[in-house]
């Protein structure tokens, strides 16, 4: 029995480093999303015209266009 509330306690542990690095991981997503935004919005575009939709080939900012 000892055995087995040991491996809980260890579990446990990694549980809550795991929670602990998708936070982390959470938190990195968000900023570099923030700076794809700010990159988007301050550019300069230059499109690429596919059907249905246009890219900027400088920062990637896609635009549909089904109106």
């Amino acid at each position: 029995m000892d055995q087995l509330y040991i491996n809980k306690d260890r579990e446990s542990l990694v549980v809550e480093e795991l929670q602990e690095e998708v936070k982390r991981l959470k938190e990195n997503i968000n900023q570099l999303e923030q700076q794809i935004h700010y990159i988007q919005k301050n550019c300069k575009h230059v499109f690429l015209e596919f059907e249905g939709f246009r890219k900027c080939i400088k920062c990637q900012k896609i635009d549909v266009q089904y109106y």
